[in-house]
């Protein structure tokens, strides 16, 4: 098993909601997404927003929201819903096809503390990145906190450069 790498908190500033990424993924804008990817291409992480009105109808069919890119999808169980830090947090996992590749996937939406709410999904090889996105699923937190694991040089926002706090010194 590789060692986790450090992290850096991302601050999804339409939600309200930070969490923290693994500092050597790269952010690039594709149109309403985020796309944060890891340098081997093995998984990559797409972020959005969501109507937070919308939250609880579309957390109970999280599947449906990966037909946008992918095909053949098979759930590995039922969503599941838990309290990260104060936000309510549904996911759920499965596989499907990416352009003839089989792929494995996690989705995620995070009530967020604004009028929108978080949706994530990692689609790749999750189960070769699993202790990566396990530590990430676990730092959701409103506003634009930083964990523990980090430290002060600061982190990304949505926009792929430095969260509001800015750099280090």
């Amino acid at each position: 098993v590789q060692p986790l790498e450090k992290l850096t908190p991302f601050q999804h500033v339409d939600s309200g909601v930070t969490f923290d990424v693994p500092d050597s993924w790269q952010p690039e804008s594709k149109g309403e997404f985020n796309l944060l990817n890891k340098p081997d291409m093995t998984v990559n992480l797409l972020i959005t927003s969501v109507p937070s009105s919308q939250v609880e109808a579309i957390s109970h069919s999280l599947i449906k929201e990966l037909e946008q890119f992918l095909t053949d999808n098979k759930a590995a169980g039922a969503v599941e819903e838990k309290d990260v830090n104060g936000l309510k947090v549904y996911t759920q996992r499965g596989s499907g096809m990416q352009r003839e590749r089989p792929v494995t996937w996690v989705v995620t939406v995070v009530k967020g503390t604004q009028k929108d709410s978080l949706m994530m999904f990692f689609i790749g090889d999750v189960t070769m990145n699993e202790p990566t996105v396990t530590a990430v699923l676990k730092t959701f937190r409103p506003g634009s906190g930083k964990a523990s694991s980090s430290d002060d040089k600061g982190g990304k926002d949505d926009k792929g450069g430095k969260d509001e706090k800015g750099g280090g010194k």
